[in-house]
């Protein structure tokens, strides 16, 4: 489990990278840390400057699937750049309740 302090430390720096035991760092309520949304930081990015920039945390960026690590990232995204965004939605197996399923995987690509 992630300290308070680790996640204090996090929280504070948004250039810091932040190397997660996919399968046993949690944060509180034992929800696996690797799975955290996106959070936009919105004290560093600049939405009417003269170049437009939102700063994106928590985003996965690489790992190594055989040690079972995930590695999660700050990147700064360059407004004008973004031409369109795709909210996608991926459902559990049709075992598991399938698009009925009261929870599903999701992605902003």
């Amino acid at each position: 489990m992630l300290s308070p302090a680790e996640l204090l430390s996090w929280a504070e720096d948004n250039t810091r990278i932040m190397r997660l035991r996919t399968f046993y760092d949690v944060i509180p309520r034992g929800y696996m840390a690797a799975m955290a949304p996106a959070l936009v930081e919105w004290r560093t990015s600049d939405l009417e400057g003269d170049a437009p920039h939102v700063i994106l945390r928590n985003l996965n960026y690489g790992g190594n699937p055989l040690e079972k690590t995930t590695t999660s990232h700050s990147v700064r995204v360059n407004l004008d750049a973004v031409e369109f965004a795709e909210f996608v939605l991926v459902p559990p197996a049709a075992a598991v309740g399938g698009r009925a399923a009261p929870a599903c995987q999701q992605m902003l690509i």
